[in-house]
């Protein structure tokens, strides 16, 4: 079997089970160590995959080193609380349609967008990724942005999941930001957009959050990332972590700080966290000699190369002489 027979399958589908088995161990690792899209694996035919972040546009797509293209290139459209704004959910179809074509044409097959925690504070540092105070409007125009995205194969993952409130400190060292709020208000306000993009989006992609849940980092919660999103509200695709650094990693100038102390991937799979968005420094560590821990990287290779498979893979991205 390949990646693109299951193109179209239904998750419960038996001929997933052969797949898998065609995978090796490290064919599961290399889906689940690295973030920024896929790695080829080759025992299924498939072919590397290239994720943007950023709900105003494609950001760093020119990393990708797929199409050669260059940041002066790529469209930036308004912050998604001017978008939500217009009250106007045909135009949030047309930016998410209008992005979807520019990812087709740079060989995009993932989004880390649209962002749906609320406005609890002006003080939030990331209030431009995300689209209102109201759970409603909110989960309402993602959807509509969605939509218009996943009509060209690009695959939003919904981000941060949950209860991301605070842009300073919320993941540093040995810490990350505990966040203290009530079953009620969660699923009421909260956890409400996520709720609507999941169950009337159909989203496929979901990012997990850098703060704790109390005491529990989101990325290690089972009760947030299986037993409501998997069991209680159907989510059939891949949750992919906030930013995995590893030990230490440098960034140019900027050392980014150490945070595998508390995003623990043998935790963090068997809540159902599936891969890390990794691309520096340290990659998670796995016991693949024991025998749970395979059972659930192949559980999370098969949410991931589920998601790809809804995707469009462009096999001949633009390059940048195309301008």
């Amino acid at each position: 079997l390949n990646l693109i027979d299951m193109r179209g399958l239904d998750y419960e589908d038996p001929a997933w089970d052969s797949l898998l088995d065609q995978l090796t161990v490290d064919d599961m690792l290399k889906l689940v160590e690295f973030g920024y899209g896929t790695e080829e694996i080759t025992s299924i035919n498939a072919p590397s995959t290239y994720a943007a972040d950023s709900p105003q546009c494609l950001q760093y797509a020119y990393w990708s080193g797929v199409g050669g293209a260059d940041s002066e290139l790529l469209n930036a459209y308004p912050c998604l609380t001017v978008i939500a704004c217009t009250w106007n959910a045909p135009l949030a179809h047309e930016m998410g349609d209008a992005i979807g074509e520019e990812a087709v044409q740079w060989g995009v097959a993932g989004w880390y967008a649209p962002g749906l925690n609320l406005h609890r504070s002006p003080f939030g540092g990331r209030n431009f990724e995300y689209f209102s105070e109201d759970p409603v409007i909110s989960g309402e125009m993602c959807v509509a942005v969605m939509s218009g995205a996943s009509d060209k194969g690009l695959l939003g993952y919904v981000k941060h999941f949950a209860l991301n409130d605070q842009e300073t400190h919320r993941g540093e060292y040995f810490t990350s930001l505990y966040t203290w709020c009530n079953e009620q208000a969660m699923r009421e306000i909260y956890l409400k957009p996520f709720e609507l993009a999941v169950k009337d989006g159909k989203a496929v992609g979901v990012m997990s959050s850098f703060n704790r849940l109390g005491a529990t980092t989101a990325s290690v919660s089972k009760p947030l990332l299986t037993d409501l999103l998997r069991d209680e509200w159907g989510f059939r695709g891949s949750v992919i972590s906030d930013m995995y650094s590893g030990r230490e990693a440098n960034f140019g100038a900027v050392v980014i700080r150490p945070n595998e102390w508390w995003m623990d991937g043998e935790a963090g799979i068997r809540a159902g966290q599936d891969t890390y968005l990794q691309t520096m420094g340290t990659p998670q560590q796995f016991d693949t000699e024991n025998m749970t821990t395979v059972k659930y990287l192949r559980e999370a290779a098969k949410h991931i190369i589920y998601t790809i498979a809804a995707s469009t893979v462009s096999p001949a991205p633009l390059s940048a002489d195309w301008f």
